[in-house]
């Protein structure tokens, strides 16, 4: 692996991390079944529970440390957030809440009308000790550790390589990796975002912070809707398959909304990201010599009249919009090893994914 700058993970650390948190759940898993009657304590298995989810940002460490990058700086750790930051990604995860709704609906149904039950326990929230413990180990844990795998590792792995290629293999691990059928769009779609917000940004707390508000807001809504539940489930009648197309038209039309504003607000958050880290955040300045454009790269704090002599001719045009990035070039075994981990990593959670398809369709 050709690696242009030592500070930052390459396509190969991402892949192998994934096969790391893979290995990690094995030995977890190994070690819990030597003691199968730890889990009828239920403060043991709170404690367990977190350090399964702990486990995502072990692999994270354990690739930093092993392949000798600075985990704060690669992952972006080190970058810092305003309160317009968090401002502007408390709105995005409302309206990712209520625009990606109905496509999740949709899904969700279309499930249910081929007889599909779900069998993952919901999350269940008794007094405000109990909300208060899920606002610490649902929302804050979850959103720290899984966005420092696969945003702070396996996304800027792909720096580059391809842009779209990482947001969508960050997001596609990231939904299959819950290996919950119901929340299969859902997971997806807020997958994307996190992913293209974080890659414009270059700052894995506006991550963070929207996958935070996300689990937020769903545990916040669980927990007031349990004051009007009796605590009995009665079944709901089937819906049409006429109302379900409908509703995905509807879904995918409002997905459609969710996703331009995304792109609109992440303008703004892009703006406030480099103003809380103005010594941070290089620019792509373009220089016109004989007419031909020649790309540099100069501070954010550097004018661009001082980036060039004041006797030379050149013209300089700054456009902080586009920071320049080292190309990788991946030697043809780190290719071949990369290929091999991702499809470890897919093989072994579509097939956990569909067994519990299977499970809740009585199979």
């Amino acid at each position: 692996m050709n690696d242009l700058t030592k500070k930052h993970f390459d396509v190969l650390d991402g892949g192998v991390a994934l096969v790391i948190f893979i290995a990690l759940q094995y030995v977890f898993y190994f070690l819990l079944s030597l003691f199968p009657d730890i889990l009828n304590n239920q403060v043991a298995y709170i404690i367990l529970s977190v350090i399964l989810e702990s486990l995502f940002a072990v692999a994270a460490l354990l690739i930093a440390v092993v392949r000798k990058k600075p985990l704060l700086e690669a992952t972006t750790l080190n970058k810092k957030v305003n309160w317009a930051i968090v401002g502007f990604c408390a709105l995005i995860s409302v309206a990712s809440i209520i625009l990606f709704t109905d496509l999740s609906s949709a899904f969700s149904y279309t499930l249910e009308y081929f007889g599909f039950k779900s069998v993952l326990s919901d999350v269940t929230i008794t007094g405000i000790g109990g909300y208060l413990l899920n606002i610490v180990t649902v929302c804050a844990l979850p959103a720290f550790v899984e966005e420092l795998l696969f945003r702070g590792v396996v996304l800027n792995s792909f720096r580059g390589i391809s842009k779209w290629a990482g947001i969508t293999v960050s997001a596609v691990s990231f939904m299959i990796m819950h290996g919950n059928p119901d929340q299969t769009i859902h997971q997806l779609l807020l997958g994307f975002v996190l992913a293209y917000i974080v890659w414009e940004t270059k700052n894995i707390w506006c991550g963070i912070l929207i996958h935070f508000f996300n689990n937020f807001i769903a545990i916040t809504l669980t927990y007031i809707l349990s004051f009007y539940s009796s605590g009995e489930q009665t079944p709901s009648a089937p819906i049409a398959g006429q109302k379900i197309v409908m509703l995905w038209v509807l879904g995918l039309a409002m997905a459609a909304v969710g996703f331009a504003l995304v792109w609109w607000l992440t303008k703004y958050i892009k703006k406030q990201s480099a103003k809380a880290n103005p010594q941070q955040e290089p620019q792509s300045t373009e220089v016109l010599v004989d007419g031909k454009p020649v790309e540099t790269e100069v501070s954010v704090e550097t004018p661009a009249a001082q980036a060039q002599p004041a006797e030379e001719t050149a013209e300089v045009q700054t456009e902080p919009q586009k920071p320049l990035e080292p190309k990788q070039q991946p030697t043809p075994l780190a290719i071949v090893f990369t290929a091999a981990s991702y499809v470890a990593f897919f093989g072994y959670f579509i097939y956990e994914w569909i067994s519990v398809l299977l499970k809740g369709l009585g199979h």
